[in-house]
């Protein structure tokens, strides 16, 4: 408590393990494998004696990848001109599972995208190179022969000519080559 009244919060993060290590501490030092250590944020009471019970809010955004977790809200107060320090925690389990993927339409694949130390997949549109005819979310090399500009557009290249066989693009060389046209 600080001479005007007012208790200081000096700290308040979260810290996360992955539960199959067992027990973690909110200190880094002593977990080993501590999957996250958010910063530390800061705030006040009001004077103790005004109120019989007193809230702060922090908020911390996380992501975590797949996996079950041990996440610990951590808090740390001074009081008596800092001549006590008191750290106060609670901890809860979290499980992440991963997102549902939705079928990609038809010129779009599949693309993971990393966040936070985690990933997620996003539709996208197959670029120059690739193609895509079917709604399967795989962006496919261009054949040899053939020209790829992205999505669906494939063609064969002059000198080649395209045939389909069992659902594939097959390109093969004109022999003689004017017999192409």
């Amino acid at each position: 408590m600080t001479s005007s009244g007012v208790v200081e919060i000096s700290h308040g993060n979260l810290h996360a393990c992955v539960s199959r290590i067992g027990f973690c501490t909110p200190f880094v030092a002593n977990t080993p494998e501590l999957s996250t250590h958010s910063p530390a944020l800061l705030g006040n009471l009001s004077d103790a004696s005004s109120s019989q019970h007193q809230v702060i809010q922090f908020n911390s955004s996380v992501a975590y990848s797949e996996g079950a977790y041990t996440v610990i809200a951590h808090g740390r107060v001074f009081t008596d001109n800092n001549k006590f320090k008191f750290d106060i925690a609670r901890a809860i389990t979290v499980t992440v599972i991963p997102a549902q993927s939705t079928d990609c339409r038809v010129a779009a694949g599949q693309h993971k995208v990393a966040v936070n130390g985690g990933s997620y997949l996003q539709c996208v549109d197959c670029p120059q190179g690739t193609y895509n005819l079917n709604a399967d979310g795989v962006c496919r090399d261009c054949p040899y022969g053939a020209t790829c500009n992205g999505g669906t557009h494939i063609a064969a290249e002059p000198g080649f000519w395209q045939e389909r066989r069992g659902g594939f693009n097959v390109f093969r060389r004109c022999f003689p080559e004017d017999m192409c046209w």
